[in-house]
C-alpha cells in the first residue's frame, strides 16, 4: 500500500456522525479523528472507496449550543477491525463560506494548517 504525507494534522474527537451513501442509506458512525482535510470514523458498515458520501456533523459550539452542517466526502479507505470498519475520509468544498462552524471547531481543537 502507497503511503502519502498527510497534509494536515489530525487531532482525536469523539462524536457521532450520519453518515449517508450514494444509495441513500444512512447510518451512524463514531468520529475517530478530525482535520482540515477529512476525518476519520468507525462503523459497523463498510464504506467503498472512491465513492463519495454525505456527513451530518454536529458539533458543540459553547455550552448549551449545537450547530450542524452537512459535508460531502469522498471515501479514501475502509479497513476491517474485527466487527467493525475504520474508515478514512477526505473532506469535499470546504471553506469559510460552505462550512464556518466546523472550520471553527477544527481551528479551536489546534487541527488547522500548520
Amino acid at each position: 500500500m502507497t503511503r502519502y504525507p498527510r497534509l494536515y494534522k489530525r487531532s482525536g474527537v469523539m462524536a457521532v456522525t450520519d453518515v449517508t451513501t450514494h444509495a441513500g442509506e444512512t447510518f451512524e458512525a463514531l468520529v475517530g479523528n478530525l482535520s482540515r482535510g477529512g476525518i476519520g470514523l468507525y462503523s459497523d458498515q463498510p464504506l467503498t472507496p472512491g465513492k463519495s458520501v454525505q456527513l451530518r456533523l454536529t458539533f458543540l459550539i459553547e455550552e448549551g449550543l449545537s450547530a450542524g452542517e452537512v459535508v460531502e466526502a469522498a471515501v479514501r479507505w475502509c479497513r476491517k477491525v474485527r466487527n467493525h470498519h475504520a474508515i478514512g475520509l477526505e473532506f469535499r468544498n470546504v471553506s469559510p463560506d460552505t462550512h464556518p462552524g466546523l472550520l471553527v471547531l477544527i481551528e479551536r481543537s489546534g487541527q488547522g494548517e500548520d
